[in-house]
């Protein structure tokens, strides 16, 4: 089932019909920098997976802001596969090319193509680094990362119709982050982060607590018990943390 444009971002006002932005492709860093150094160094913080979590989170906001002034659906089918090349970066293998950038070429420029073409470009080429590079050693890209969800951070910020819904999103979204999918040392990459992480208006608790919550301790079929996910245990109350958090208005 495709994934539903989630409702914390078209509650929000984020798309718009009218271009209220400066555009220009040949001068992309002019929009990017100064990247935002203390966003860089909280999502440091976080396994590389959360940060690309993050990336993928504000791609979705700016996709969805440009929607209504292009008619290609392809951004949002490479969203979807972004989530899935969390797992493997093969995933991002569809329409007529392997991968957002192939697909795109050289005609997604201008104002409204652009921005799109961009965002995804980095999104994509973080997932395919750690993909290729980031199993084995992860550390290195805790910063890679971090600085490519932070020029995505940028450009959506750029050009979303209401900054201060997307901000009031992504502070939240790192507080979230930060809570369920803490860095620990000798597992950099960290746990795969679904989409309904990134949710604001949604309690939320990774798969692994509700797994070692329902089953920890059950028997197997060979009568040896079954052992509790390593982070099963974290927090209070025996891992069974769950966060309300409010949903973004504007």
């Amino acid at each position: 089932m495709p994934r539903q444009i989630p409702s914390y971002i078209t509650n929000s006002g984020a798309p718009s019909v009218s271009i209220r932005y400066t555009w220009d492709d040949w001068n992309v860093a002019g929009v990017e920098e100064p990247l935002d150094d203390e966003l860089i160094q909280a999502l440091e913080t976080l396994p590389v997976r959360a940060s690309l979590a993050y990336a993928i989170g504000s791609a979705e906001w700016l996709v969805y802001r440009l929607m209504p002034l292009q008619p290609d659906t392809a951004p949002w089918s490479f969203i979807e596969a972004a989530w899935a090349m969390m797992i493997d970066h093969h995933y991002s293998n569809y329409g007529k090319g392997t991968g957002w950038a192939e697909y795109a070429g050289e005609e997604w420029v201008g104002a409204i193509k652009g921005p799109i073409n961009r965002a995804l470009v980095v999104v994509e080429s973080a997932l395919q680094e750690v993909g290729w590079h980031g199993h084995d050693n992860p550390r290195p890209y805790l910063k890679y990362v971090a600085t490519a969800a932070a020029q995505v951070n940028k450009l959506t910020q750029h050009v979303v119709a209401d900054a201060a819904a997307y901000w009031q999103w992504s502070d939240q979204v790192v507080e979230q982050l930060k809570v369920f999918y803490p860095l620990i040392d000798g597992d950099e990459l960290g746990d795969v982060v679904p989409a309904e992480a990134i949710d604001p208006s949604n309690p939320f608790e990774p798969p692994s607590r509700r797994i070692g919550e329902c089953i920890s301790g059950e028997p197997r079929l060979d009568n040896q018990p079954i052992p509790q996910p390593p982070r099963c245990n974290d927090g209070d109350n025996g891992g069974r943390r769950a966060i309300r958090r409010n949903s973004v208005h504007v």
